[in-house]
């Protein structure tokens, strides 16, 4: 069973260890290859620690060391609505375990955070995750061209959300 927990300071040499990856990178904006523990700490001090996201680390029941990140990035012009952003460690893809913490970070943002709207989008040549978003219930809203830049190249957003119920 999928559990998530803040992250502490100590889960920055796993982070690092996981995000040798290089597929991490080639599927997330923001994530170098190769990553150093010097971009853990900048992602600690700079993101974990900020109030404008809620980030969590991925871990399952039988050992809290985290196999993944699932972040929320909160609208700063629109407070009932969040992008959620994440990643999992290749070891760990595969088994439903990421479909699970977005079903799970999904009931923070409305039962918690009282957000009405969840929004997601993910790299094009990265299939998979638009399967989990729609496994978590969210539904595919169309692809938004060229809105996102990765280095020098402009990429399309595959564009997903899911609605409060309560709404």
């Amino acid at each position: 069973m999928v559990k998530l927990r803040v992250i502490v300071e100590s889960d920055l040499d796993r982070i690092v260890e996981l995000c040798q990856d290089p597929t991490i990178s080639e599927m997330t904006l923001n994530i170098p290859y190769p990553y150093t523990y010097e971009h853990a700490r900048y992602f600690y001090d700079h993101i974990v620690l900020n109030t404008t996201s809620k980030q969590y680390a991925i871990y399952l029941d039988d050992n809290t060391e985290l196999i993944g990140l699932i972040g929320i990035n909160f609208n700063q012009t629109k407070d009932w609505m969040a992008e959620i952003g994440y990643w999992m460690g290749k070891d760990y893809r595969n088994y439903g375990y990421m479909t699970e913490a977005l079903k799970l970070i999904i009931q923070i943002c409305f039962e918690e955070f009282k957000l009405i709207r969840v929004c997601a989008t993910h790299n094009p040549t990265n299939a998979a995750s638009g399967k989990v978003m729609l496994k978590a219930g969210m539904i595919y809203e169309g692809t938004l061209r060229a809105n996102l830049r990765k280095g020098t190249d402009y990429i399309d957003s595959p564009y997903y959300s899911i609605i409060n119920p309560i709404v």
